[in-house]
C-alpha cells in the first residue's frame, strides 16, 4: 500500500521538462501587437461612424420636416376646401329660403285673385274694388297685369296712364304657355326706386286654364346678398349667375359690384360653374382674372331656381397658417442642426479620450478588471487558435487550473483589500513562470488558469508547475505586512483528456481537487480514477439531498457516564445515513460532502428536532430526565439561523432547555469572533449547555476561551486512545484538565474502551466519560433497554448505576 502512495504522488509531483529553461518570463497581458496596429489605422472609424449618423439624423429631419410640411399643407388646403363648400351649401339655403318666401306669397296673391276676380279681371271697375280692398294684402313691389299685359295692379298703375307688359319676355312666354312656373329675370335698374332689381313673374290663369294675366314681383338685389360670406374675410366671393352666366349677384373686396349684374360672366367662376352643370361642385383652387387673388371656390345649383352659386375663400389667409407651421419647422430643424453641430465640435474634441475609452472598454471585455490577465473568454479564444495550431504540429496543450490554499482566511481576517494586492502579486508571478506564447487567466476569486502550448508530451508541463509552486511559496508583502501562500494545481492535457475547453476544464478541476485532498500545495495530472471519484461524489451528493425527503437518516445514542459516581448522566446523539443501497453509511464518509455542499444546515436541522424529540420520547416511557448532547456544523452555525432553530426545537418538542448540549468546535469559535461571541451568548441565555467538541485538535491559541461561556470541554478520542503508553498524549489530557478546573469547566473524555484509561482518567480528575467501554452507540430503543436493564456489569469492579435503577432503589 505505502509503495502505490508514493507511485501516485511521483506521478503527481515530478517530471522533468525538456524546454524548462527556455521559457520566456514575460506574459502579454493585452491583444497581440498587430491587433494593436489594426485599432490604431482604425482609431477614426467612431468619429466617421458619428459623423454618418449625425448627416443620416439631419438628412432624417429634413425628410420629417418635409413630410409635415406637406401633410400640414393637405390638412390646411381640404380645410379651405370644407370651409367653401359649407358656405356654399349654407348661402344656398338663404337664398333658396328667400326664393320660396317670395313664390310664397305670389302664390297667394294668384290664388286670392283667381278666388275673387278672376272673371273680371280684364275690367278696370272690377279690379279697382279689387285694388281698393287688398292692397294691404300684396306686398308693394308687387304688379299684376291683365291677359293684354295692361298694368291692373302696383305701381305705375293710374287713371290717366295704362302702362303695359306686353312686350316683356316674360309676359309672352305665360301667354303661350300658361302653364309655366316660376320665372326669374335678369337684374335691372328699377325706374322708380333706382336700384338694382330681380324680377320674378308667375301667370295668372282662368279657371279653364286659360291665360289671364301675370303676377310680377321685384326683389332687390341686396336680399340675395348673403351676410355668412361677407362675415368670414374681405376677400371672400360671392357670386349668384343664371344658366346664361348673367350676374344675378356679386360680391367682391365685401361690395357688390354693380358692373357686373346683368352681365354675362366669362371668368373661371362663371365658366366652370355652368359648364358642369351639376348639382355640387367641390372646393377647387381658381384664380381671379379681376383682382388676382387665389380662392378655393364652391358651386351649388339652386333647386327652386336656374341659379348657381359660387362661394370661394381666400388662400392666402390658410397660406399664413401654413407659414407658421413652416417657422416652426424652421426653427426646429436650425435647433436640431446647432446641436448637431455643438456635439460633432464636442466629439471632434473629446475624441482622444473617447478613444482610450473604447479601448479600456475592449480590453476589459477580455480581461480580468483586477489583475488585467486574460478572463475565460479571451482565453477560450486564444485556446481554439492553439488546437489548431496543435493538430498541424502534432502538439499538445495542457490547460493548468489553480486555486489558492486557505485564501478566504486572509479576505476574512485582514480584509478585501489585502486580499486583492495578495491577488495582484500572485497574478505576477504567475506571469512571469510561463512563456509569451502560453496564457494566464484569472477565472474570478482565487482561481486561476494557465494554457501551456506546443508541448510534446504531457510531462513537458511538470517544471511549469514546480516553478509556480515554488513561485507561490514565497512570502508576499502587502504593506508593511509578510504573507505566505500556496496552491493546489490540477491538469488536464488536449488531446489526451479531451478535445475541447469545457472537458479539459472541468478535468482540471477534478484534478485540482484531487491535489488538495492529498495536502495541498502540490499538483495533480487528471486521470479517469477521478473522474469516477467525481461522479461518485456526485452522485452521493444527490443521494444525500433526497435523504432527508426519505427519511433514511437514523441517530444512535452513546451513553455518558460520571466517573466518580459510575451513573449514567447523558447520551450523545449520532447521526447515521441507512442508505438503500448501501446500508449504513458512517458519518465521516458523508459528514464533509454534507459541509461542503451546505446540505449539513437542513441535516443538522433534522438531528436537532429527532434528538429532542426522541428526549421527550423516552421521558414519556417513565425514564428520568437526562441531558441530550448534539453537534453543530461551522457551516450550519454560520448559514443557518441556529438561534431560531434551537429557539423552535425546543418549543415544539418541549425539552427543557437545560437537558439540550450543543457540541460546538473549536472552528465556530475562531472565526467572526465578535458575531460568533453574541450568537454563543443568545443561546446560552436559553439555558442551553454548550461544549467544545474535540478540544486540543484544532488551533494552539486558547484566548478565545475567554470570551466564550461554555460549560465543558470535550478530549478527542486521539489523546485517550494512546494515553497509557505515550507519556506525550497523557501530559496534554493532564494540561486539558487543569486548564478546565481553572476555568471552572467540566471535562469528558472521548474514546473510553479500557478499564485502565477509566482508572486513568479518574486518576487525573476527568469528570465524566465516554466510549465503548461504557456503550457503542445504539438505536434508541436499545438504549431504552440499556437504560431499563438496571446495573450494567463492565468488570468485577466496575459497575454502571442506570437512571431506571437507581430509582427504583430510591423508591425502595
Amino acid at each position: 500500500m505505502l509503495d502505490s502512495e508514493n507511485a501516485h504522488t511521483l506521478d503527481c509531483e515530478t517530471t522533468q521538462h525538456p524546454l524548462g529553461d527556455k521559457r520566456d518570463m514575460t506574459l502579454t497581458l493585452a491583444y497581440p501587437l498587430r491587433r494593436r496596429a489594426r485599432q490604431a489605422e482604425t482609431i477614426s472609424r467612431p468619429q466617421a461612424r458619428f459623423v454618418m449618423a449625425v448627416i443620416i439624423i439631419n438628412l432624417l429631419v429634413f425628410l420629417g420636416a418635409s413630410v409635415y410640411l406637406r401633410h400640414s399643407l393637405q390638412a390646411l388646403d381640404a380645410r379651405a376646401a370644407n370651409d367653401a363648400e359649407n358656405l356654399t351649401k349654407l348661402t344656398a339655403k338663404n337664398i333658396e329660403g328667400q326664393i320660396a318666401r317670395v313664390d310664397l306669397a305670389m302664390r297667394m296673391v294668384i290664388a286670392e285673385i283667381e278666388h275673387k276676380a278672376t272673371a273680371n279681371i280684364s275690367e278696370p271697375a272690377s279690379m279697382t274694388s279689387f285694388n281698393t280692398s287688398s292692397h294691404e294684402v300684396f306686398p308693394p313691389a308687387m304688379r299684376i297685369s291683365d291677359a293684354k299685359g295692361m298694368l291692373i295692379f302696383g305701381p305705375g298703375v293710374s287713371a290717366a296712364r295704362d302702362p303695359s307688359v306686353a312686350e316683356r319676355d316674360y309676359f309672352k312666354q305665360f301667354k303661350a304657355s300658361p302653364a309655366s312656373s316660376l320665372q326669374v329675370g335678369a337684374p335691372v335698374l328699377g325706374i322708380v326706386t333706382k336700384k338694382w332689381i330681380v324680377p320674378f313673374s308667375r301667370p295668372i290663369r282662368h279657371p279653364d286654364g286659360s291665360f289671364a294675366g301675370v303676377v310680377t314681383v321685384a326683389v332687390p338685389v341686396e336680399l340675395l346678398m348673403p351676410q355668412s360670406v361677407l362675415n368670414i374675410h374681405r376677400d371672400s366671393l360671392f357670386l349668384l349667375i343664371d344658366s346664361q352666366r348673367r350676374a344675378i349677384s356679386r360680391i367682391t373686396k365685401g361690395e357688390l359690384q354693380i358692373k357686373d349684374l346683368g352681365r354675362v360672366l366669362t371668368g373661371p367662376y362663371a365658366t366652370r360653374a355652368v359648364n358642369a352643370n351639376a348639382t355640387f361642385l367641390e372646393g377647387a383652387h381658381l384664380l381671379s382674372g379681376v383682382d388676382g387673388l387665389e380662392r378655393v371656390v364652391a358651386t351649388q345649383r339652386l333647386e327652386n331656381a336656374p341659379w348657381f352659386i359660387n362661394v370661394g375663400v381666400p388662400w392666402e389667409g390658410y397660406l399664413s397658417l401654413w407659414y407658421q407651421d413652416v417657422k416652426s419647422a424652421a426653427l426646429m430643424v436650425a435647433f436640431f442642426l446647432l446641436v448637431s453641430n455643438v456635439l460633432a465640435w464636442y466629439l471632434k474634441r473629446g475624441m482622444a479620450q473617447q478613444s482610450k475609452d473604447m479601448s479600456q472598454i475592449e480590453f476589459l471585455a477580455y480581461h480580468d478588471v483586477l489583475t488585467g490577465l486574460p478572463n475565460r473568454k479571451l482565453l477560450k479564444d486564444r485556446f481554439q487558435q492553439a488546437v489548431g495550431h496543435a493538430e498541424r504540429e502534432h502538439k499538445r496543450l495542457a490547460l493548468l487550473f489553480l486555486d489558492l490554499d486557505q485564501f478566504k482566511e486572509v479576505n476574512d481576517t485582514l480584509g478585501h483589500a489585502t486580499g486583492d494586492a495578495m491577488l495582484k502579486e500572485i497574478a505576477q508571478r504567475i506571469a512571469v513562470c510561463v512563456r509569451g506564447s502560453d496564457t494566464v487567466s484569472r477565472q474570478g476569486g482565487d482561481e486561476f488558469l494557465v494554457l501551456l502550448t506546443d508541448l510534446t508530451h504531457a510531462a513537458d508541463a511538470t517544471p511549469v508547475l514546480l516553478k509556480i509552486l515554488h513561485s507561490l511559496s514565497l512570502p508576499i508583502m502587502v504593506g508593511d505586512q509578510e504573507l505566505l501562500s500556496s496552491a493546489s494545481l490540477g491538469v488536464a492535457v488536449y488531446p489526451d483528456d479531451g478535445q475541447d475547453f469545457d472537458t479539459l476544464l472541468k478535468k482540471a478541476d477534478v484534478a485540482m481537487y484531487k491535489a488538495k485532498e492529498l495536502g495541498r500545495n502540490g499538483h495533480c495530472f487528471f486521470d479517469e480514477a477521478m473522474n469516477a471519484m467525481a461522479r461518485e461524489r456526485m452522485a452521493l451528493t444527490n443521494a444525500l439531498s433526497r435523504a432527508v425527503s426519505q427519511h433514511e437518516f437514523v441517530l444512535h445514542y452513546q451513553p455518558q457516564i460520571d466517573l466518580k459516581t459510575r451513573q449514567f448522566i447523558g447520551v450523545e446523539a449520532l447521526i447515521r445515513w441507512n442508505h438503500p443501497q448501501f446500508g449504513m453509511v458512517p458519518p465521516g464518509q458523508f459528514i464533509p460532502l454534507a459541509e461542503q455542499s451546505g446540505l449539513i444546515v437542513p441535516i443538522g436541522t433534522w438531528v436537532l428536532e429527532e434528538a429532542c424529540r426522541q428526549a421527550m420520547a423516552w421521558q414519556a416511557l417513565g425514564l428520568p430526565a437526562f441531558t441530550v448532547a448534539v453537534n453543530l456544523s461551522a457551516v450550519q452555525f454560520k448559514r443557518g439561523e441556529i438561534e431560531e432553530t434551537v429557539a423552535s426545537v425546543l418549543t415544539h418538542s418541549g425539552l427543557p432547555p437545560h437537558l439540550l448540549e450543543l457540541e460546538l468546535t473549536e472552528s465556530i469559535l475562531m472565526t467572526d469572533t465578535s458575531e460568533v461571541l453574541e450568537k454563543v451568548r443568545r443561546i446560552k441565555a436559553m439555558g442551553v449547555s454548550l461544549s467544545i467538541d474535540d478540544f486540543g485538535t484544532g488551533y494552539s491559541s486558547l484566548s478565545y476561551l475567554r470570551s466564550f461561556s461554555v460549560d465543558k470541554l470535550k478530549i478527542d478520542q486521539s489523546f485517550t486512545k494512546g494515553m497509557i503508553t505515550n507519556p506525550e498524549d497523557k501530559a496534554i489530557i493532564t494540561a486539558i484538565i487543569q486548564l478546565a478546573a481553572s476555568l471552572k469547566f467540566t471535562t469528558i473524555a472521548e474514546g473510553v474502551e479500557s478499564p485502565a484509561q477509566m482508572q486513568a482518567l479518574r486518576a487525573m480528575g476527568c469528570e465524566q466519560a465516554q466510549g465503548y467501554y461504557f456503550g457503542r452507540p445504539m438505536p434508541a430503543d436499545a438504549l431504552a433497554d440499556f437504560l431499563l436493564s438496571g446495573e450494567v456489569d463492565l468488570q468485577s469492579d466496575d459497575r454502571v448505576k442506570t437512571p431506571a435503577v437507581d430509582a427504583i432503589w430510591k423508591a425502595v
